[in-house]
């Protein structure tokens, strides 16, 4: 089963994060990755469960550029757990392999009901500081 649950983690979270800006881009946030990796794993008998933590982006740490474009602060972050022998193990394939030293964060703070449509500019800028991250990291 491991090996599985691996090879299929991979595939998901080896996609580059990405919020989707229009409709007609790909999810390549953790609710996309854990939507379609949580349906990958029960296609192999799998039993898995949807996770929701809560945080605000101010508590991450995030560059000044990307925290100075208004937004609504607080939002949610999907993870999975999968069964194994009867106890449930963490499945986060949130973080590309460009991003996942640098973005390993913590989410965990009360929630609010989020209108994303807000936060359009700030996606916008947030995207373009993980492609320069990522950038940054492949070329050290």
């Amino acid at each position: 089963m491991n090996d599985v649950v691996g090879v299929l983690f991979e595939q998901e979270r080896d996609l580059p994060y990405r919020i989707p800006l229009t409709a007609t881009e790909p999810d390549h946030t953790c609710i996309g990755k854990h939507l379609r990796l949580a349906q990958a794993l029960r296609s192999h008998g799998l039993v898995v469960r949807f996770r929701i933590a809560h945080f605000r982006w101010s508590d991450l740490p995030l560059p000044e550029h990307v925290l100075e474009v208004p937004r609504v602060n607080d939002s949610t972050h999907m993870y999975l757990e999968v069964e194994n022998n009867q106890e449930w193990s963490i499945v986060d394939a949130t973080w590309d392999i460009g991003l996942v030293s640098r973005c390993a964060y913590e989410l965990s703070l009360p929630s609010v009901e989020v209108d994303n449509t807000a936060n359009k500019a700030f996606f916008f800028r947030l995207n373009q500081w993980l492609e320069e991250v990522r950038q940054q990291k492949s070329s050290s």
